[in-house]
């Protein structure tokens, strides 16, 4: 009997610490131009409340479901597509609304329903409510990850 303890006290310590230092299996995907997307230079990264990654890039926004990418760019033509294809930020407010910021553009409101944006651009006399607008999307989305 106490052969057998002493076996298990040698024992225990050896499958306690294989257990420990076993690594966690993680699985990086790297996304490039060659999957879809719409720029090598990612300027901003947001996993939505739906799941959906969400790249900003120097040529567009490009939404991403695990499998393929959803390109977003600005068309002169339709006055419902983004107002500039350089992305600065994404962040998603309380609602699920998603507000993408961009170079020259503006600030972008995205309507998933309808697949369309609607412009907010630079006017002097209302950059303070862009800023609200912007500072509390940005708020809401850094309290729900934190």
């Amino acid at each position: 009997m106490k052969a057998l303890r002493y076996i298990l006290l040698l024992v225990m310590p050896c499958v306690t610490l294989t257990v420990v230092s076993q690594k966690p299996n993680l699985r990086f995907e790297h996304l490039t131009t060659a999957n879809g997307l719409s720029h090598s230079h990612v300027r901003c990264i947001l996993q939505d409340s739906r799941g959906f990654m969400w790249f900003g890039t120097d040529n567009g926004l490009n939404k991403y479901d695990g499998y393929k990418f959803v390109v977003y760019q600005h068309d002169k033509n339709n006055k419902h597509s983004i107002s500039n294809s350089y992305i600065t930020g994404i962040a998603e407010d309380a609602d699920g609304n998603l507000w993408i910021g961009t170079l020259g553009g503006g600030l972008n409101k995205f309507d998933r329903s309808k697949n369309r944006f609607t412009s907010y651009l630079h006017d002097p006399q209302r950059i303070t409510v862009y800023r609200m607008i912007w500072s509390d999307a940005w708020r809401k989305t850094t309290r729900a990850t934190s």
